[in-house]
């Protein structure tokens, strides 16, 4: 049951900051919750280990944390992007510490250095210091020695098989280490946290028990643990007196719920209701129980559903939605006038500075349902000295909106076993549309709340309030609320203003068209080098351009469209356009009609420049380049500029990657799958920051699919568009480096357990390609070989035996390794996952 709590108990300030110095988290609190979730599970394990009251306490103190920090982040807190900021290096000791992960099936060893870690942060906290990096790095250390990682030196060796919790054996070695010793100053440390008495965490704390009870108001009790948390940090504490911190805890903010939803948990970002809502079903009876009281007489019912429905539809927790204005000051506001309530989508694009003005350029404006309209505009009418929501909820009651008395009517509007606490009612409207419309960047767009969609890709949406207002209404009628009003003109688009109409489209893509065969023409006619030179290089940018547009490209990093990548594969290509490398996520585009004549026809140039090409071409080479010189011998792949000219040119100023937001729009628009729509634009993997898994789609059968996709939508905004026919895709030799090749004597490494599939790559699609060609021949029986090797072909390519060594064994000791159950034949063999062995059973399709 998701708790109510936004705020903590201001008791619990001093043991943060006690656990934040211990924790070596610096004053502003940067990467505090990544390393309470490291805090938490050592101190688990340590909690088990020790019969101490005062680690118990400890680790209900970090439990207790750790929830308020993810409570904070769910709620669309901004400084939820700093608490989570994950570890980028190993250099500090905060880092180091929160970097401290064990396996699914952690080892004995494992176990015992969690405990030692946790009790290590319980004594260090109790006494207001910090754990020693020595302790750290030597439980690092150790625990890669066990896994067989790395390199250390021998005397690291000789404490593997020691038990690290017993202070005596611990003691009998460190007497007779050298004091120079690499582990030495490890094993001084770790005798003393085992020695070393935990103190209680509210040791430090005065006695309350005299004073008058705490203030519940949760704006007040939110504000007092704020102030203990930037206790001593005088830059921190400047911000408080100039109100930053209010700013951007307790007013409507549309940067603080994207920097939140980062942060989200993976079933969240997959769309899953968790605990944390309310899912759609049971929402929709709340929402029609409020209408009802929305019609009562009385008075307080009456009101408060309204709130409520407006906190619903508007997404803010009462706490926020009691301080929305009439008029754009915020982020997030309503507007009467226009029966809407609005998000500024400049301040969602921008993460602007939370210190500055609010922009209010671009509104995204939700049209609300007319009864809600009517009744706002009654009261407004009524009221019109009233400034924000709040204050115009507590003239309709004549007294002052009491939160405690709304939540509990909230409460009774729902089934019993799924009460509607305000917390996850808020939240919630993004489910609704993922289940009325299917769109995740509808439901993003159309709650204010970016958990289900890849935020990045929204910066590319811009539907017309026509869709919008058709997805609203399918919305509110499985909510039981009446139809959205009117706004706006229903052909101006939302968002992205960079998306261009199917007739402008269809323009501009026959005018580039036409001009690639007018300059195919004159290469093809006789003409002096130096022409030849200027219309071969423009013919490539034409095509290059058009290419661009075609398969939703950044316009960037052109110089890894190499024949490797385009040619490859018969049916699809791989694109990798991303600026930042360490967030590189290269993706599988199907070759559409267009985009393969495209293809086609660059290669073709090539051959033309130079037909010995036709016997093969290397995998690294350049498509699109340009000639620098009139023998045609150097060249240097297109630039973003040189496209840049001809999309300006050709599509009336439009921006070199407008194609992105054409495709994603109109696909959505189309109604097409929202994965399929993530796997053309790169974001299948946008699902979550934090440590929980990927997702991961399988390449080859998302571009198979996302191809219809792409013919039936770009046979709409393009119309039949065709180039030459008669071209042929050129042989790509993949030529593998020395030092892409695998060592012989290479230690085995455990697999990122964040993915299921290991990014592609040119050499991805070269092995898919000889496998394709292996099975093929096999099918044809066109390899000669003896019968044995034919069977270990047939166990690897065929039946999809992992190992080639299980094969070989196999037909050397057919009786001990394959095992029939009933009419099929398996291998029995074993795997490493994990570093642990498990027996497994694979069963061929066929019996050989």
């Amino acid at each position: 049951m998701p708790t109510q709590i936004l705020s903590l108990d201001p008791r619990l300030a001093t043991p943060l900051q006690s656990l934040r110095v211990a924790l070596h988290v610096p004053k502003d609190f940067c990467g505090i919750a990544t390393a309470l979730e490291v805090v938490s599970n050592c101190l688990s394990h340590a909690a088990g280990r020790y019969s101490d009251m005062n680690l118990d306490h400890w680790n209900s103190v970090a439990e207790t944390l750790k929830k308020y920090y993810r409570e904070q982040a769910a709620n669309g807190v901004s400084e939820a992007a700093r608490w989570f900021q994950p570890p980028t290096t190993d250099s500090t000791p905060q880092n180091r510490l929160s970097n401290w992960r064990v396996s699914i099936s952690p080892s004995d060893l494992e176990q015992k250095l969690s405990a030692l870690i946790g009790r290590a942060i319980a004594s260090a906290a109790s006494m207001n210091g910090s754990v020693s990096p020595a302790l750290i790095d030597g439980a690092h250390i150790l625990k890669n020695a066990r896994t067989g990682k790395g390199r250390r030196s021998l005397d690291w060796n000789s404490l593997i098989e020691i038990d690290v919790l017993d202070s005596a054996s611990i003691s009998k070695i460190y007497e007779i280490t050298d004091p120079r010793a690499v582990h030495a100053q490890f094993l001084a440390t770790t005798l003393s946290v085992l020695r070393s008495s935990i103190g209680s965490p509210y040791h430090c704390l005065p006695d309350r028990s005299s004073e008058a009870p705490a203030d519940k108001d949760h704006d007040r009790q939110h504000k007092a643990f704020e102030y203990d948390l930037t206790a001593g940090d005088a830059s921190t504490e400047q911000e408080n007196e100039n109100g930053l911190w209010k700013r951007e805890e307790l007013f409507p903010d549309i940067g603080a719920r994207l920097s939140s939803s980062n942060y989200a948990n993976f079933s969240e970002k997959l769309g899953f209701v968790t605990r944390d809502y309310i899912d759609p079903d049971d929402l929709a009876l709340v929402t029609r129980k409020l209408v009802l009281h929305l019609k009562s007489s009385d008075r307080e019912r009456s009101t408060y559903a309204l709130f409520a429905l407006v906190c619903l539809l508007s997404g803010c927790s009462d706490f926020i939605a009691e301080k929305l204005r009439f008029a754009p000051d915020h982020s997030i506001w309503l507007d009467t006038d226009a029966g809407a309530w609005c998000w500024a989508f400049s301040a969602y694009r921008d993460k602007r500075d939370q210190a500055d003005e609010p922009s209010i350029e671009e509104p995204i404006p939700v049209a609300l349902p007319k009864e809600l309209v009517n009744r706002l505009r009654h009261l407004r009418s009524t009221h019109p000295a009233v400034f924000t929501l709040g204050e115009l909820m507590s003239s309709a009651l004549d007294s002052t909106l009491d939160l405690t008395r709304f939540r509990a009517f909230l409460r009774t509007c729902g089934d019993s076993a799924h009460p509607a606490y305000a917390s996850r009612f808020a939240k919630s409207m993004p489910f609704v549309f993922l289940r009325t419309c299917a769109s995740d960047m509808s439901a993003a767009m159309l709650s204010g709340h970016f958990t289900v969609a890849a935020p990045a890709a929204l910066y590319y949406f811009g539907p017309t309030y026509r869709v919008l207002q058709q997805r609203l209404r399918e919305a509110y009628a499985f909510l039981g609320l009446s139809a959205p009003t009117i706004i706006s003109e229903q052909n101006q688009r939302a968002g992205c203003q960079k998306v261009l109409e199917a007739s402008q489209l269809q323009a501009g893509w026959s005018r580039l068209e036409q001009e690639i065969d007018r300059t195919r023409a004159r290469i093809a006619s006789a003409l002096p080098d130096s022409e030849r030179l200027n219309d071969i290089n423009r013919l490539m940018t034409l095509l290059c351009a058009g290419f661009v547009i075609q398969t939703a490209h950044r316009g960037t990093r052109l110089e890894r469209l190499t024949f490797g990548a385009m040619f490859l594969l018969k049916d699809s290509f791989l694109i990798s356009d991303k600026d930042e490398l360490e967030r590189e996520q290269p993706r599988l585009i199907p070759k559409t009609p267009i985009v393969r004549d495209l293809l086609r026809a660059a290669a073709d140039l090539h051959l033309m420049v130079k037909p010995d090409l036709s016997t093969g071409v290397v995998h690294d080479a350049y498509l699109f380049v340009q000639w620098v010189d009139s023998s045609l011998q150097q060249m240097e792949p297109v630039t973003t500029g040189d496209i840049a000219k001809v999309i300006d040119e050709y599509f009336d100023g439009s921006d070199y990657n407008f194609g992105r937001s054409a495709w994603v729009t109109h696909l959505d628009e189309d109604s097409y799958d929202r994965w399929l729509i993530r796997t053309l634009t790169g974001h299948t993997r946008d699902v979550t920051r934090t440590n929980g898994a990927y997702f991961d789609i399988p390449p080859l059968e998302a571009a198979r699919k996302l191809a219809n996709a792409m013919e039936h939508t770009g046979h709409r905004l393009f119309g039949s568009i065709t180039l030459s026919p008669d071209l042929s895709e050129p042989e790509v030799m993949f030529r593998v480096s020395g030092r892409e090749r695998p060592m012989k004597d290479a230690a085995f490494k455990v697999p990122d357990p964040r993915t299921v599939l290991e990014p592609l790559s040119v050499a991805t699609l070269a092995g898919w390609r000889s496998t394709q060609r292996v099975r093929h021949e096999l099918v044809q029986g066109s390899i000669q070989a003896p019968v044995e090797v034919l069977a270990v072909l047939h166990m690897l390519f065929m039946d999809f035996v992992p190992d080639p060594n299980l094969c070989v064994e196999a037909l050397r000791a057919p009786e001990k390794l394959i095992h029939c159950h009933g009419k099929s034949a398996g291998l029995f063999g074993s795997a490493h996952i994990f570093v642990i062995r498990l027996g497994c059973h694979c069963f061929p399709r066929r019996r050989n």
